[in-house]
């Protein structure tokens, strides 16, 4: 192996693990899921040109190989006929359950075979605390792996996917039952308790249990936002750089002991002990943190590199770096879905072309240039997959990945220390350091420019990013500033598409059950209602509205309209406006939207007609906006009901007339009278409603007035987020989000049943 390394092989396959993984990640973002049949094709030609046998054999077999495991993840998954069906099912908690205001999340692990493999429970009200590995026979009320689909927001059906659940289910009625499982969970779950017990109030106990056993459960939202900002997740996200201290650690060790008895390295090399000793901890400590898919992925990495260095061949570091994709590729094929995938090669692939394009370097000095240099290349990843980056993450990651170096290993031992009963001491001062550190990184992360948000640009321009920032940190002669700079520009300079005045886009957003949207002129943003948020963890605002302003490079909101008082038109308020400064509130909690305030922004001229006094309540008391550009006309009202649209009727007449009318109250059976309907004449019904939600929205009675009136009818429940636009000549354009960005693992709704027809 090492001769075939040295005539060539090691560029044929990292060529080989690019191609294979840019094939499949083409493959895996098609709106259908090809047949396992696809791959014979490049199977057969691995066998007609020998030149090319290796490579084409390896991605015949991994696109095999992944096909038929996507298939076997849809063949898991709970059946639409089975929505809102009870069963008895019997089984185990398979982790430790994330616990929040007045919920409990857990993974469950059915006994029969007839379940899916795993399913995601959600228990409101336990009498009980639950724990990993024990056995339950619960009564769920079943539903099929579905979330929303929205412009900026996170694919929760994909992460569903990569996960491998293959239903959602919530808790009717529970019993214990036996035996209890005492596997990794199990172990994992008592140390996470003692771990409480030991810092009962200590406010890095977050860091502590996240660090040490890989539950993340008790982070803040706070805490998440600070690392992200600061570009330090990956700290608290357990895999390759944790695998890597505590297997460099146990190698280190290993081999300085090993070298005290000559006799053992004659026989046993002191390399390979200590290798083998370093993948025998890393594999403990995976197991230890929860055995989750990334961890999994980085063990696969450590035990490829500790072989290569076994076997000498780290003078081929390329080659390892693709023969541990392959591996990875051939253990997970469904990795190219995970951004973790992409970030760990990518810093791997980062760190190995600075150490070897610097030639000889001081530590510091080569410390320096990779946590630079990584942050510049991984910089059009972190883009592509999150839309952010943190601008502070080269010094942030200077300082603290050396810390946290020295603070893990001073984690764990003085929690085996603690556990054992030998002092607490250094568990202590571990977790105080871990608690300097976040103060720090607060301070970093309130730096002026810490944080940046581009608006979405698509991905030829990110590529064309990332060229130019290779391009300038390429060593010595090879570094190239000005087409480096060339190619940076496009995505620097780019600025979202606006409307051209007298024009607006409206955005309905797929906030489940409830009402947001999204409204921009030339130069003005404006939102109307915000979703809804419980206490349960669900907040529209903050996962859904604002990310889709943050897609369109909105960082600043012009007015932020609340219809009135219902959470799930308000409940995302709080965090909206945490997230971006919002100039102007109004409606609920904010200035009265009385009938006659009006405005004109960019051409386009807002005007509420409703309500036209005090006297009116619930949900009658709605603002009703009317959206007037010069050639599209729009009514946003709220959960207004007849007795509102009467008086409307009475007082305006005519001057209802639009082209488009987000439907109100859901498309409620007390709304949209057929007097209403007519006097408004929508070519364009826009429904926000959640997917089979329980109070039947729309009626299927409102839904045939719409029809009849010759109205194109859209809902977010089937649809996804529903963007209107307006053109000349060509009437309002309208795009629905779950179509145009479907891919294979989306639900579809069955035809009509969401629209009510």
């Amino acid at each position: 192996m090492a001769a075939s390394l040295d005539s060539g092989a090691p560029i044929g396959i990292a060529a080989t693990a690019c191609v294979s993984t840019v094939v499949l990640a083409g493959v895996l973002h098609l709106p259908e899921l090809p047949a396992p049949a696809w791959s014979l094709p490049v199977l057969l030609a691995a066998l007609a040109f020998r030149r090319w046998r290796f490579p084409l054999l390896c991605i015949g077999v991994l696109l095999a190989l992944t096909l038929l495991r996507a298939q076997g993840r849809l063949d898991d998954r709970l059946p639409e006929a089975q929505w809102g069906e009870e069963a008895w099912i019997s089984g185990w908690v398979a982790d430790i359950p994330q616990a929040g205001p007045r919920v409990q999340r857990l993974v469950f692990t059915p006994a029969a075979r007839s379940w899916p493999r795993r399913l995601r429970v959600s228990w409101y009200d336990p009498e009980e605390l639950i724990a990993a590995g024990q056995c339950w026979n619960l009564r769920l009320k079943l539903r099929p792996p579905r979330g929303s689909s929205n412009p900026g927001g996170a694919d929760y059906e994909a992460w569903l996917l990569r996960e491998g659940i293959g239903g959602l289910a919530t808790v009717r009625e529970a019993r214990r039952c036996a035996p209890d499982r005492q596997g990794a969970a199990h172990w994992r779950q008592r140390l996470v308790d003692r771990t409480r017990a030991l810092l009962p109030e200590h406010p890095a106990r977050p860091l502590v249990l996240g660090l040490s056993s890989g539950y993340r459960g008790e982070m803040m939202d706070s805490q998440w936002r600070t690392l992200r900002r600061t570009g330090t997740s990956h700290l608290l996200a357990i895999s390759g750089l944790h695998l890597g201290i505590v297997a460099g650690l146990m190698y280190g060790v290993v081999w300085r002991l090993w070298a005290w008895f000559p006799g053992l390295v004659r026989r046993w090399p002191a390399t390979r002990v200590a290798a083998a000793s370093a993948v025998l901890a890393s594999a403990a400590f995976a197991l230890l943190s929860g055995w989750q898919l990334p961890v999994q992925r980085a063990l696969l990495m450590a035990v490829i590199g500790f072989a290569a260095l076994m076997l000498g061949l780290w003078q081929r570091p390329f080659a390892v770096v693709g023969l541990a994709a392959v591996a990875v590729l051939l253990f997970d094929p469904l990795a190219v879905l995970a951004p973790g995938f992409w970030l760990s090669f990518g810093a791997v692939l980062c760190i190995v072309f600075l150490v070897q394009s610097r030639g000889r370097s001081g530590v510091l000095k080569m410390w320096w240039r990779i946590q630079w240099g990584l942050a510049l290349l991984l910089l059009p990843l972190s883009l592509a997959w999150f839309g952010e980056a943190s601008l502070v993450a080269p010094l942030t990651n200077l300082v603290l990945v050396p810390v946290f170096t020295v603070l893990l290993p001073a984690l764990m031992l003085g929690l085996s220390a603690a556990l054992l009963g030998l002092g607490d001491g250094l568990l202590q001062l571990a977790a105080d350091g871990l608690q300097l550190c976040m103060v720090g990184l607060e301070l970093a992360a309130g730096m002026p420019g810490a944080h940046w948000v581009p608006a979405r640009v698509g991905w030829p321009l990110q590529f064309l990013f990332g060229c130019g920032l290779f391009l300038l940190i390429l060593p010595g002669a090879l570094r190239q500033p000005l087409p480096g700079i060339v190619c940076l520009l496009p995505l620097l300079l780019a600025r979202p598409e606006t409307p051209a005045p007298g024009d607006y886009d409206l955005l309905v957003l797929d906030v489940g059950q409830g009402s947001a949207a999204l409204l921009r002129t030339a130069g003005h943003s404006l939102v109307f209602d915000a979703g809804a948020a419980y206490r349960g963890g669900f907040d529209a605002g903050e996962l859904i509205v604002v990310p889709a302003l943050r897609y369109w490079g909105i960082t600043r909101l012009d007015a932020l309209v609340l219809s009135h008082g219902d959470l799930d038109h308000r409940g995302g308020a709080a965090a909206l406006r945490k997230a971006i400064p919002v100039v102007s509130r109004l409606g609920h909690a904010g200035r009265p939207c009385q009938r006659g305030v009006s405005w004109v922004w960019d051409g386009v001229e807002f005007e509420f007609l409703h309500p036209d006094g005090p006297q009116w309540q619930g949900n009658d008391a709605s603002c009703v906006l009317a959206v007037r550009g010069r050639r599209l006309n729009t009514l946003l009202t709220g959960d207004i009901e007849s007795q509102a649209e009467s008086a409307l009727l009475r007082s305006l007449g005519t001057a209802l007339v639009s082209e488009v009318i987000v439907v109100p109250h859901h498309g409620s059976a007390s709304s949209s009278t057929r007097e209403f309907i007519a006097a408004v004449g929508p070519r364009i019904a826009i429904i926000s409603a959640g997917y089979r939600n329980r109070w039947g929205f729309p009626d299927p009675a409102v839904v045939a007035r719409y029809q009849r009136s010759d109205s194109r009818i859209y809902n977010t429940a089937a649809d996804g987020a529903i963007r209107v636009r307006s053109s000349a000549g060509a009437g309002p354009q309208v795009e629905t989000w779950r179509d145009e960005y479907r891919r294979w693992w989306h639900l579809s709704a069955p035809i009509g049943q969401a629209r009510g027809e």
